[in-house]
């Protein structure tokens, strides 16, 4: 009686674990053992975690030979652009917000052990300030779950017999939002998931002068700096700076897949953020980058573009929300270029660039010009903006 009843007992506690588990598998919110049924499921703009689906159960079934990788300021990157701009096959977009460069090659080496040789073509947008990192950093405060990315589902158990995504399974059977940050995309269409161009987001490009970062940025402003007097003239001769995201976490990905083109792109940040960095912090911001050039332009699949020095982009404060993320036509414009074979980096010119950004950056006076800024992307948002921005006007 004594062994019956412990039997019970043991099946009453583990069978809601059990269902939970079940209920995940089989629903599996985050696609990650297979594609939704649904013709248009639902999404979690968590990248960390829906990237995993997204790679495991779409890489090779949505046909992609190609994909795109960086943080927040590669997320209005269109693969559709890409695609139609370089020629290459179908494009699938694998940003992480707020990612180091160590999150970013995951992606990569993640992506080529299901795609293997699908995949042709690699584009990295590099936010700069992330090669100044001499570790294999990750976001501390924004884990990156492992298990889900793994072939056996034995290590998924944070995920099967969660509870959070337990509900979202449930509301997922009945056709609900599982939560606010769940989105439906058609499975065809994912080049707008994680596409940040929101009318909230589109309203706050006219209130960056508003802002308390603008006002933090600005006192921070060196005011002397734009008088060439007091420039030093700069020496970018320091490999060293730089150099450890280069060879351990850049170059081994190129050198391992020659098979693969690249595409690099050194992705610009608002001439006012980066003016407070004092000479010396500047200097070691572009260095980073030298040592991207110095080192990878010996590759044939690599081709590497930089955008510090063009002020038409970080020097107009009319394109940003805040000191690093720009809208979604200065990501079409930087396709633009690169379509055109402009802002091509390598061992000639690098030093010009360096030397035309430095400049550029210190002797900076703050610009929002709105009548000459880059258009949006699309037609929509910049209707949208010009009438908030009218708006604006009008109330003072």
């Amino acid at each position: 009686m004594f062994k019956k009843q412990t039997v019970l007992l043991i099946f009453l506690l583990f069978f809601p674990v059990f269902m939970v588990g079940v209920t995940n598998y089989l629903v599996d919110p985050l696609q990650i053992y297979r594609q939704s049924m649904l013709d248009q499921p639902f999404f979690w703009e968590n990248q960390r975690y829906q990237n995993a689906g997204k790679i495991k159960s779409y890489l090779i079934q949505g046909g992609y030979g190609s994909i795109t990788v960086g943080s927040s300021q590669s997320d209005c990157f269109l693969p559709h652009d890409i695609e139609k701009m370089f020629g290459w096959p179908k494009n699938l977009k694998l940003t992480v917000d707020g990612s180091s460069l160590s999150a970013q090659a995951m992606m990569i080496e993640e992506s080529l052990k299901v795609g293997g040789r699908a995949i042709k073509n690699i584009f990295w947008g590099i936010s700069p300030h992330t090669l100044l990192i001499d570790d294999f950093r990750w976001n501390a405060t924004k884990a990156m779950p492992h298990y889900l990315y793994t072939e056996t589902v034995l290590d998924d158990g944070q995920y099967l017999f969660s509870w959070p995504m337990f509900r979202n399974s449930i509301n997922i059977i009945y056709g609900k939002k599982p939560s606010r940050h769940w989105v439906i995309k058609e499975k065809n269409n994912l080049g707008k998931l994680n596409y940040w161009m929101t009318p909230k987001r589109i309203i706050k490009y006219t209130e960056f002068e508003e802002s308390k970062l603008y006002k933090k940025l600005f006192q921070n402003f060196n005011k002397t700096a734009f008088l060439e007097s007091n420039l030093h003239e700069p020496d970018f001769r320091d490999t060293t700076v730089g150099s450890f995201a280069v060879l351990h976490l850049l170059e081994p990905i190129v050198k391992k897949n020659e098979n693969i083109q690249f595409k690099l792109v050194l992705l610009p940040r608002a001439y006012l953020g980066l003016n407070g960095y004092g000479e010396k912090g500047l200097r070691n911001y572009l260095l980073g980058q030298a040592s991207v050039v110095t080192r990878l332009s010996q590759y044939e699949n690599v081709k590497i573009y930089g955008f510090e020095d063009t002020a038409e982009i970080g020097g107009n404060l009319a394109h940003y929300r805040d000191q690093m993320h720009y809208h979604s036509g200065v990501n079409y414009s930087i396709l633009k270029s690169i379509q055109n074979s402009e802002n091509r980096l390598n061992n000639e010119n690098i030093n010009a660039y360096l030397n035309k950004s430095y400049n550029s950056i210190m002797k900076y006076n703050p610009v929002m010009d709105y009548e000459n800024m880059i258009p949006f992307r699309l037609k929509k948002e910049q209707n949208l903006y010009e009438k908030t921005l009218e708006r604006k006007i009008k109330n003072g």
